[in-house]
This record gives structure tokens, sequence and C-alpha cells, in this order.
């Protein structure tokens, strides 16, 4: 028996939000465990996860008391019949419109401060700071423009036949936001790529840290179907008054995208807690540890140098500035760095 919308709803909800949690968990205790200080992407990430879960919390309660995923009961006259529960619909679908926005914006950010953290360059730090500009006036514009839908603003929760005050038609701006979203996406996983392609590595290592940086694309994707959705109801006015029903995708994927992007904006960091525990690191690790056993002090010492290279040990020679964020470079050495 298939599952209702409802339900779907409801489990992807629950599923992606706790998923996002779990990554920016994990992003902290790899930072912990490796010794690295908290910088200020680390500490925007963290509005953008609450706000994520916010944004996870309206979908469930429009899920519960808004009847989201189902369709709007009608009359022998083809007339919509709204109860109750369409009040507490309308407020939940406003108020996660401006939570998704904030979500977006916290999280854009913090990736963006993050690559600034760990690649070099004049040119970079400028391209950078026009992007961070950029989803500034992004998350600003757009979360006023949602906020001021109605004049007065207690108007922007009320269904649309209820409505007596002066509305805009927010479909248009929904559109708007959910492309300029993607734009802004697509160039955000751009920016570091020939970086990337320029450091001196073997190809495959190249390859895998590019990899890691396009694991956005994901997003891109969902922000494609946000679109999609958004030009539909467009098209067909109609749609709007089977609100709870017509409205559900946006909800699910708008959940899906901003979870997306939190686990997106932390894997790279958590990359380096999941290779510390693959198979081959811990056996290696075991047998550092076993030959520290002190059967001559020359041996020892040696061992132990050994080890402390192996575990990512200080050294008292100069060093690349990128090397006192070992966790973010994936253990990139001065010598992989050519920019």
């Amino acid at each position: 028996m298939a599952l209702s919308l409802n339900t779907n709803i409801i489990i992807v909800t629950i599923v992606f939000s706790a998923l996002a949690l779990i990554v920016v968990v994990l992003r902290f205790v790899t930072r912990l465990k490796k010794g690295v200080p908290l910088a200020l992407d680390d500490f925007l990430i963290l509005p953008g996860l609450l706000f994520t879960l916010a944004l996870g919390a309206c979908t469930l309660c429009g899920a519960y008391l808004g009847h989201l995923g189902e369709h709007v009961t009608v009359n022998s006259h083809g007339v919509p019949e709204y109860g109750d529960w369409v009040h507490s619909f309308s407020k939940i679908e406003w108020a996660g419109i401006l939570i998704s926005i904030l979500a977006f914006a916290f999280i854009k950010a913090s990736l963006v401060l993050f690559y600034r953290r760990i690649f070099r360059g004049d040119r970079f730090y400028l391209i950078t700071a026009i992007l961070l500009g950029i989803i500034c006036c992004w998350g600003v514009s757009f979360f006023v423009a949602i906020l001021l839908e109605c004049t007065p603003v207690s108007q922007a929760w009320l269904p649309q036949l209820e409505r007596t005050g002066h509305c805009y038609n927010p479909l248009p701006a929904f559109a708007g936001m959910a492309t300029t979203n993607m734009i802004i996406d697509i160039a955000i996983l751009a920016i570091p790529q020939p970086i990337v392609w320029k450091l001196n590595m073997p190809l495959s290592r190249r390859i895998a840290i590019s990899m890691i940086f396009l694991l956005g694309a994901f997003v891109v994707g969902i922000s494609a179907a946000r679109i999609y959705f958004y030009y539909s109801i467009a098209a067909n006015p109609k749609l709007e008054y089977d609100v709870t029903y017509n409205a559900a995708p946006a909800f699910y994927w708008t959940n899906l995208d901003a979870c997306m992007a939190v686990i997106c904006a932390s894997l790279p960091s958590v990359h380096i807690l999941i290779a510390d525990l693959s198979p081959r690191h811990l056996l290696r690790s075991i047998a550092s540890k076993i030959s520290l056993r002190p059967s001559s002090k020359r041996s020892g010492n040696n061992s132990l140098r050994e080890w402390q290279g192996q575990s990512g040990g200080n050294s008292t020679s100069s060093a690349h500035p990128l090397d006192k964020y070992p966790v973010e470079t994936m253990s990139l050495s001065k010598t992989d760095i050519t920019v």
C-alpha cells in the first residue's frame, strides 16, 4: 500500500533534518579531535542549522495541523471549503518561507567563508567578497519582500479569499527567489574548482577533492525542482485554491534543499573524520602504536616520529599558511599548493 503524500512529507522531513543535525555535530567533533580552533564559518553554520530545523518543524506542523499534502474539499457548487485549519496552514507557510531565506543565507555565507579560509589569492578573496555581498543582499531583499507581501502584514497569513488588505501575487517572487538561489549555488560550486585543479598532487587526489566540493550539485538539482514547481503554479492560478496539496512540493523540496545544503557545507570537514575511521587508517594506527615499544632508544625515537607524522603531529619547521587548518585542507601539504 502506497503511503500518502502527507506521510511521505513527515518521513522525509524527519530523516533529512536528523541527518543535517548529525553531520554538523560530526563537523564540530572533527575539529575538536584535530585540535583545530573554531572559525567564523563554523559559527555561521549553527544558525543555518537552527533555521533548517525550524523549517522542518514548520513542515511537520503543516502536515499535522494544516492538512499539508491533502486535497481541499469542495462543495456541490465546486467552491473550496476551508476549515479553521487553513489559518494554521497559512501562518505556517508564511513563516516557513521567511525561515528558509534565513537558513539559505547563513549556509551559503558559511560555505564561502570556509573557502576563504583554506584557499589563498587576492583575486579569490575579491571574488568571494563580492559573492558574500550578493548573498547578504539576496537574503535581506527577499526576506523583506516576503515579509511585506501584504499591508497590513497580518493579511499575509490569511487565505486568499479572506484577504481584505492590499497584497501582491507572491508566486513571481517565489520563483525569482528559487532561481537566484540556484544561480548563487552554482557560483559557489564553481569558485574553488580552478584552484583545486592547480594543486600539485596526483590526478586521482584532485578528482577526489573536486568531487567533495561538487557534492552541492545535489542542492542545485533540488533547486531546479523548486523552480519547476513555482512556474507550474504560476502558469495555472486555479491550482492555488487546492493550496494544501499543491503547496506540498514547495514544502518538502525547500526543506530537503536546506538539509542537503547543511550536509554539503559540512562534509569537507567530516571527510577527515571518516578517513580516520577507515579500516586501513585504523590498522596503520594500531601498527604504529605497537612499534612504539622501546626496543632501543634509536628505534623508539624513529617510531615516535613516524607515528607523529601519521597522526598529524606538529612540526617545528616553517609551514605553509594552510597547514594550520589540517581538517579543511584534507591533508594537503605545502608542496601540493601551487596557487
